[in-house]
């Protein structure tokens, strides 16, 4: 158990001061994570053979029939969804990933859900989104919240199925030898400056003995968190197939940038803050280069 003198999620909101409807809405997401790491511990014993598509739209299903019914939401945006869906009701609007990194469920790989709330709509530039946050489904179940500046740690505690505090205020290493990038792409890059990045860490390692470390799960959430935990830097970004990346602004460029950035970090496409984007479209992509300042600014050299 726990120990009792760490708050839970709903006694941080409270001691934050956080208003009652996005309160209510934060506490309805976090609930829906707790769903989805039950659901997942029996998974491939409840639908043997389901591709990561059927789990992609179960736990979108799953999220949209409690959400849809919240009296504080007022837009949706899903990447299961062709089209945001508008209730009119609420003040706040919410877009969101239900299952990052789906296709580890054959392997038993981490996976994320991720979520990003603003005022009244999700088209508006990322610096604007009142909270954001993501779970991790791993060993154990992760809740990374970032809300009035600050980046929140909690664990879900399997007994109470509760959200508990353990770190109070995440801030990112600003140093780190931690690199993640989908390196089968290296030929196909846009611009020859990630090439360049890439090479020079390689290159640094051999002649320094400065390790550089690589990770990549294959699930943008999971990895980008090891990044925020430990410092580093993560990238995606376009290549001849995918010209601006494969990574959606709504909801996974946008609330992850908000929340590295809050804890310290920086978010840029390349050329431009990933908080600064106007969105145009629900499921409009980004290039994407995150992590801790001195590392991101580096790369960002490179691509000059």
């Amino acid at each position: 158990m726990y120990n009792e003198g760490f708050p839970t999620l709903q006694e941080l909101l409270s001691e934050l001061g956080v208003e009652d409807n996005l309160s209510t809405l934060i506490r309805c997401l976090a609930g829906l994570t707790i769903k989805i790491s039950g659901e997942l511990k029996d998974f491939n014993l409840k639908h043997p053979g389901a591709d990561s598509s059927f789990a992609d739209k179960m736990f979108n299903s799953l999220i949209l029939r409690d959400l849809r019914g919240n009296k504080a939401l007022r837009m949706v945006v899903s990447e299961e969804l062709s089209e945001p869906l508008e209730t009119r009701r609420g003040r706040y609007a919410v877009a969101y990933d239900p299952l990052d990194g789906s296709r580890n469920i054959y392997t038993d790989g981490p996976m994320a859900t991720v979520f990003s709330i603003h005022e009244e709509t999700v088209f508006k530039p990322g610096h604007m989104q009142v909270a954001a946050g993501y779970a991790i489904y791993s060993f154990n179940t992760k809740l990374i919240l970032s809300i009035k500046g600050k980046v929140y740690g909690f664990v879900l505690d399997p007994k109470t199925e509760k959200y508990i505090l353990t770190v109070r205020e995440i801030k990112i290493p600003d140093t780190s030898r931690v690199y993640s990038v989908n390196e089968s792409n290296y030929a196909v890059w846009l611009k020859d400056g990630y090439r360049r990045y890439i090479d020079w860490i390689k290159e640094n390692r051999r002649e320094t003995e400065e390790l550089y470390n690589f990770r990549y799960t294959g699930s943008m959430a999971v990895d980008i968190h090891k990044v925020l935990m430990e410092g580093g830097i993560f990238i995606y970004p376009g290549d001849k197939r995918r010209r601006t990346g494969k990574l959606r602004l709504l909801y996974e460029a946008s609330p992850m940038a908000y929340i590295v950035v809050n804890a310290g970090g920086k978010a840029s496409t390349g050329s431009q803050n990933i908080l600064d984007v106007e969105p145009t479209e629900p499921h409009q992509k980004v290039p994407i280069v995150i992590g801790s300042k001195t590392e991101v600014d580096r790369c960002l050299k490179f691509l000059r």
